[in-house]
């Protein structure tokens, strides 16, 4: 037994070696796997909970919009009634000119239209409500145009943006020629 230890001792020497250096470089590895898969594991949890929060974001998003959507504008009531038509829209053409100067938009023409038929408040209501077709042409810039816009949508009352036609200056493209056609409503 002896003998064929000896003559084996090399052959086990380099077995116990490449075990030894396999065991070696294996147990870091090994480490290094595990401590990157619970590593993955956390992040993929907080993935999973941003990813939560952001369904939750656009679900009371979608809620707030549909909310805003829901909520009913007023009809403006003339504080001085009178059978003349264009006199119960005084006070709305005072509001539409004070949200254009507030913003910065400069008035060119003003003219009132009659309201298209097709107009389904005109069309529902036409025994207790008034309705025009305000056209104007109006200078601003773009920065200007969208603070206009955004009051007339924040306005308490009624006003429909029926057209709105933008161009650019000719002398200075920053300007803006901007044509806007709004139907006002009032009650009789």
């Amino acid at each position: 037994m002896n003998v064929l230890f000896k003559k084996y001792l090399i052959y086990i020497l380099a077995i116990i070696i490449v075990i030894g250096a396999g065991l070696y470089f294996t147990i870091p590895m090994g480490q290094q796997y595990f401590t990157k898969s619970a590593e993955i594991k956390s992040k993929q949890e907080t993935i999973d909970d941003l990813n939560k929060s952001i369904e939750l974001a656009k679900k009371n998003q979608i809620e707030a919009m549909s909310s805003e959507q829901k909520e009913d504008k007023q009809i403006y009531e003339p504080e001085i009634k009178s059978t003349d038509m264009m006199v119960n829209f005084n006070g709305m053409l005072e509001t539409v000119l004070n949200l254009a100067k507030e913003a910065g938009i400069k008035t060119r023409t003003i003219e009132f239209k009659t309201i298209p038929e097709s107009d389904p408040i005109k069309q529902n209501h036409s025994g207790t409500h008034d309705a025009t077709l305000l056209q104007a042409q109006m200078i601003g810039t773009y920065t200007e145009l969208q603070n206009f816009l955004r009051e007339i949508y924040r306005h308490p009352y009624l006003i429909g943006i029926e057209e709105l036609k933008v161009s650019p200056y000719e002398l200075d493209k920053k300007i803006l020629v901007i044509d806007l056609s709004l139907s006002l409503y009032a009650k009789k």
